[in-house]
């Protein structure tokens, strides 16, 4: 399988089925460890083809050297500047092949880079869906009606509002205390 069919076979395997979160949540440590070990090896892949393009560089600048006339430059005794030398190199089209697959490989990485992070993401998107499951999300409709939602909002209110006044009335004693003394 090669890399553009790993990546689409990984993202395939992202979408969690909420109604099987048993198997999401004991899948989603074996899909990290694919997805991790394959994410390394795109990476070194990057990091091989950036080195390509140095070993391609230096092989072309010593064929050149040795050869100038092959790749239309002109013989000694006529020096060749290091300008010309590196125009011919950067034109080549085994320099531009070497650049072309390490872009292709930069980009290849980086996209392994955002899946890892998604998938990473994805276990805590298993956990929201299991404590939804829990609070029994997916028994109804609507999970909390709208007059248990006013209930609770006034009874979270009520509770504030003696919480402020107990409050008050500690900060009025001990004013009080320190009046007297």
């Amino acid at each position: 399988m090669n890399n553009d069919q790993m990546l689409e076979f990984l993202r395939e395997k992202l979408p969690i089925n909420q109604f099987d979160l048993d198997k999401e949540n004991s899948f989603q440590s074996v899909l990290y460890d694919q997805a991790g070990e394959w994410v390394a090896g795109v990476r070194a892949d990057a990091k091989i083809a950036k080195e390509h393009i140095d070993f391609v560089k230096s092989d072309l600048s010593l064929k050149i050297r040795r050869d100038p006339k092959a790749y239309g430059l002109s013989e000694p005794p006529k020096k060749n500047t290091e300008g010309a030398i590196n125009s011919v190199i950067i034109t080549h089209p085994e320099y531009q092949a070497a650049v072309a697959d390490s872009i292709d490989a930069d980009r290849m990485a980086y996209e392994a880079s955002i899946l890892l992070s998604a998938i990473e993401k994805r276990s805590s998107g298993i956990s929201n869906l299991v404590r939804l499951f829990v609070r029994a999300y997916y028994s109804s409709d609507n999970p909390v009606g709208e007059q248990e939602w006013r209930d609770s909002e006034d009874a979270i209110m009520a509770l504030r509002n003696k919480r402020l006044m107990e409050e008050d009335q500690i900060k009025d004693d001990i004013e009080e205390i320190d009046s007297e003394s």
